[in-house]
């Protein structure tokens, strides 16, 4: 990263440069952290609040840096706006007009707009309810393709205390005749299985249901996935996979980690195994 950053107050932030960039769940723009090299963008963001609760945001991207080292110039703009209800949740709206500057590029070209509510309720004193609802549509702007895609995601988690369960449903939305929803600036890893079966959705689209156990015991902490993937048109059962994950943090900071993920192929790709190993530390 190489960029200029201002603050001058807590509710004003600018960013221009070389930066990496995550807005929000990272589901659309992100840095893709979980690769040993980062996604980051040529990029000029701003965050402002400027009414007790309400924030705007705009972000202009002139290049993208992928993790595969590929770059590629874009004039992509994303806005939001967002409110938050004290004690309930925020309501955020957000526009991402997607634009590759690359002939040979713009078939991924669109313009998505979409609404998410997101926040949490204590139940008891020892126990949280953390929740998630998303919609979103996705039309083609600048691009010989035609596509007309919408995206729902509703997920919630219950806390309490070393445990956190969960589970959710995300829809991306595809068919032949109207394309299907993509999200090329996304941290994609962090979704749909870490076996990276779908970083592109099918022309079919993409249904993932999906649950969560996550256990904590002192510096240990254990996390396991399932996903049951199918189309969103046309029927097939695109196929399952299991997720799991186990970290142990030392005293000193450092993390030790094993990350598995099976995937079982049904009628989509085939069947992966992978395995990491891997250990970071920091202050």
């Amino acid at each position: 990263q190489a960029y200029i950053g201002w603050k001058p107050t807590e509710s004003l932030s600018v960013k221009f440069g070389l930066q990496e960039v995550i807005i929000d769940n990272a589901r659309f723009i992100g840095n893709v952290g979980w690769r040993q090299n980062h996604q980051s963008f040529e990029a000029a963001r701003i965050d402002f609040t400027f009414i007790d609760n309400l924030e705007l945001s705009y972000a202009y991207v002139a290049r993208q840096h992928a993790v595969t080292g590929a770059s590629r110039p874009m004039s992509t703009s994303r806005v939001g706006a967002g409110y938050t209800f004290s004690g309930v949740g925020t309501l955020k709206g957000y526009a991402l007009l997607l634009e590759y500057d690359d002939p040979n590029l713009q078939g991924a070209n669109t313009a998505t707009f979409g609404a998410f509510f997101d926040g949490s309720t204590d139940l008891t004193p020892t126990m949280k309810l953390a929740y998630r609802l998303e919609y979103a549509e996705q039309q083609d702007s600048s691009n010989p393709h035609h596509i007309d895609a919408d995206y729902l995601r509703a997920h919630a988690n219950l806390k309490f205390s070393r445990v956190d369960v969960g589970g959710g449903y995300e829809v991306l939305g595809g068919s032949p005749e109207d394309g299907s929803f993509q999200t090329p600036l996304a941290t994609l890893h962090g979704f749909n299985g870490w076996a990276d079966k779908f970083l592109a959705t099918p022309s079919h689209g993409l249904r993932d249901l999906f649950v969560s156990a996550a256990f904590t015991f002192g510096s240990f902490k254990l996390l396991g996935v399932y996903h049951d993937f199918s189309a969103d048109t046309g029927g097939s059962d695109w196929g399952t996979e299991l997720d799991a994950s186990a970290v142990y943090t030392a005293p000193w900071k450092q993390k030790f980690a094993l990350k598995f993920a099976d995937y079982r192929a049904d009628d989509h790709a085939t069947d992966t195994s992978k395995l990491w190993i891997w250990t970071s530390w920091g202050f």
